[in-house]
């Protein structure tokens, strides 16, 4: 996923996201941030038959 999307930094970045893009929309504009990747991994291991979650928070 990495090697074929840009990376985009979270503005600001303490803050989460407003929106989410879906995973076809992120394969669309070549682009994402933290959310978006995390998003489109979980869909594309679903996807192949894997049990995935998206967690998000601090500790």
């Amino acid at each position: 996923i990495a090697d074929h999307l840009n990376y985009e930094l979270l503005e600001p970045a303490h803050e989460i996201p407003k929106t989410l893009w879906s995973p076809t929309k992120v394969l669309a504009d070549q682009r994402g941030n933290c959310f978006d990747y995390s998003n489109l991994l979980c869909s594309l291991l679903i996807g192949a038959g894997y049990d995935a979650y998206v967690a998000s928070g601090y500790a």
